[in-house]
């Protein structure tokens, strides 16, 4: 009796057990999706993240190489996979912007797999892992002439995460508080190329590689039928200056011009001159750089300054 009593118990948890169980099994669970480890199912651009620089975009305003054609040199400590993600990253970045980047023996952009850090010029912040190494103030624009990246760390993604996050440093971005974005400082496989990076670049890189000669700074003082005057001609573009002429006129005839030569990115030069006779009755002075339109720039309307004559 005892032991078809102590059996009929058995068999009733017994029961009870694999009934719950089914029930547990065919129940609806939360839903969990399966992390994208590598981030090969991952796109490299996208349309949909929303990147966010709260302090700004760039390092500078207007931070940009000279050209779009941007040469690359890869170190010989960088080897197998290293070198392999470097060149898909400038690849990449070839692709998805106006930019075209080549390998050069001597590139504008050094890979380097060692742990030495750029050293920059005075003044100009370079970004830890990579970032521009020289930079000249133009005026209109901040000017990168080369840039160094390091790659110490083996790429576990799929994609050259990593490698682009570092160019795009040397190419003057900052770093963004959006986890998806490639830019933000610290990286994941599933990482992306923004709409706001790509149309940045793209925005900066529509102008041509010119130079653009500017008026900077003018006076002028008449005594009788002589004046003096002082002219700072700057070149604010993107290329050098060649075999230009400052031209002055009064009353819109040129009376005299004066050779520039030659002037380099970010660079300027005063032309000063005493004791110039001029017509009594001159009622403007007009001083125009290029005036015979020798050379292309990016913009000829801050070409000239002029002066109202007040006897």
């Amino acid at each position: 009796m005892k032991l078809g009593l102590l059996f009929s118990i058995v068999l009733v948890v017994s029961a009870f057990f694999l009934v719950s169980f089914i029930l547990y099994d065919l129940a609806p669970g939360e839903t969990q999706r399966f992390f994208d480890q590598d981030g090969s199912n991952t796109p490299i651009v996208t349309q949909n993240v929303i990147d966010d620089f709260p302090n700004g975009i760039l390092f500078y305003p207007n931070l940009r190489f000279t050209n779009k054609q941007i040469s690359y040199y890869i170190s010989e400590t960088c080897e197998g996979s290293k070198a392999d993600d470097s060149r898909k990253a400038f690849q990449t970045l070839t692709e998805e912007t106006s930019l075209n980047f080549h390998e050069s023996p001597r590139g504008d952009i050094k890979v380097s797999c060692s742990e030495a850090e750029p050293v920059p010029e005075e003044g100009f912040f370079v970004a830890g892992e990579g970032g521009p190494n020289s930079i000249i103030n133009a005026s209109n624009f901040y000017i990168i002439n080369n840039g160094t990246i390091l790659l110490y760390r083996e790429n576990k993604c799929s994609k050259p995460i990593v490698a682009i996050h570092e160019i795009l440093h040397v190419l003057g971005f900052k770093h963004s508080s959006n986890q998806k974005s490639i830019m933000h400082e610290v990286s994941n496989c599933n990482q992306q190329l923004t709409k706001e990076i790509i149309e940045t670049i793209d925005n900066l890189y529509k102008y041509e590689t010119l130079p653009d000669l500017t008026i900077r700074e003018a006076s002028a003082t008449k005594s009788g039928k002589r004046i003096e005057f002082s002219v700072e001609i700057f070149n604010s573009g993107l290329d050098m200056a060649f075999n230009s002429k400052l031209g002055l006129f009064t009353n819109g005839e040129l009376i005299s011009e004066y050779e520039i030569g030659e002037l380099e990115i970010g660079s300027g030069k005063i032309i000063t001159v005493g004791n110039l006779r001029v017509p009594r009755n001159l009622n403007t002075l007009t001083f125009k750089v290029d005036h015979k339109e020798t050379i292309f720039e990016i913009s000829e309307d801050n070409n000239e300054k002029t002066f109202a004559i007040n006897e």
